[in-house]
């Protein structure tokens, strides 16, 4: 009687351990799946203007004194395919947002630079580079302001609350044994 137990405590043990894992990678999953929803949702709302960040300027100032209301663009659209994730299985993290990623490093960090603002020195090369271009500066303008606007945030303000469930529902179908 006492060997069986003893088996039986072995296999009780190894069952324990084995829906640890079980959990385990159950999390892992479903954080996995809500970072790429994320990714793909926070994208998507960036490109199509839906995450209310406001536009610099409504007006269009013409020459003279006339200015027409033009059509309120999304900003920011172009940074929406920079937005990646990055899941950490093991250690039950997920990261979402302008990460640094293979090849597409130096458009990641002028994302995340311009997420988080940023000042143009106009130097006289600048000036006349950007006179050549069409912009015409002010003698008086000597540096450019790029507001701060706090892109991620505004994602996590949008799909924040419904994420937790999300991660909850989809750790509890994975432990059903269906397919997320």
């Amino acid at each position: 009687m006492l060997a069986i137990a003893v088996k039986s405590g072995v296999k009780v043990a190894k069952l324990m351990a084995a829906e640890g894992k079980r959990t385990h990678r159950a999390m892992g999953t479903a954080l996995k799946v809500e970072a790429f929803r994320l990714r793909k949702e926070g994208a998507d709302d960036l490109k199509k203007g839906r995450l209310d960040l406001k536009p610099l300027s409504v007006l269009q100032v013409r020459s003279g004194k006339k200015a027409r209301k033009r059509k309120v663009r999304s900003p920011l659209k172009s940074f929406g395919r920079f937005i990646f994730y990055k899941a950490n299985m093991h250690g039950l993290k997920a990261e979402v947002g302008f990460i640094r990623h293979s090849g597409k490093g130096e458009k990641a960090e002028l994302a995340q630079e311009h997420a988080d603002g940023y000042n143009v020195a106009v130097t006289p090369r600048f000036r006349e580079d950007a006179h050549s271009r069409g912009i015409h500066l002010k003698p008086d303008t000597h540096q450019i302001v790029v507001p701060a606007r706090n892109i991620m945030g505004a994602v996590y303000i949008k799909h924040g609350q419904q994420s937790y469930l999300n991660i909850q529902n989809n750790f509890h179908r994975k432990l059903r044994g269906e397919r997320i």
